[in-house]
Parts: C-alpha cells; sequence; structure tokens
C-alpha cells in the first residue's frame, strides 16, 4: 500500500506520547494500552509500539484472530 512504510504511523505515536506528555497532568502515572492484530502480516505494526517502549501485556482470542495487547507506563 502507497501509505505504508512512510513513516507516518511512527509520527502520529510520537506526537501523541509528547502532546499528552504535556497537557495531561495526572498525580502518579498513566498508562496507555494498545490492541493490534498479532497476525504475521501485522509484526511491523508490533515492533513500531515496541520502539516507543511499549510491552506485551496479553493475547485477545476471537473467534477469526488473535490480537496482542501491548502498554506503556508513563510515571
Amino acid at each position: 500500500k502507497t501509505y505504508q512504510k512512510q513513516g507516518i504511523g511512527r509520527q502520529l505515536v510520537k506526537q501523541f506520547l509528547e502532546l499528552n506528555k504535556k497537557l495531561i497532568h495526572f498525580e502518579g502515572r498513566m498508562i496507555y494500552s494498545i490492541q493490534t492484530n498479532s497476525a504475521n502480516s501485522n509484526q511491523h505494526v508490533l515492533e513500531l509500539y515496541k520502539s516507543f517502549g511499549f510491552k506485551h501485556q496479553a493475547f485477545k482470542k476471537y473467534n477469526n484472530r488473535t490480537d496482542v495487547v501491548l502498554t506503556k507506563v508513563l510515571s
């Protein structure tokens, strides 16, 4: 697909995390959670989130697929 592998997703995730850090003030820690398809064809997406510090938390099984849940904790 022509819009893939151009850094668009990386920029969106980066800006989301940076803006949240600046605009949202919580006492304690903030936990972000991402759920995405765990298929081999989606491994580049998992690697993207892991590059931002998201860690594997769990699998969620559905009738037709299995998703992976990733989390990132900010203090």
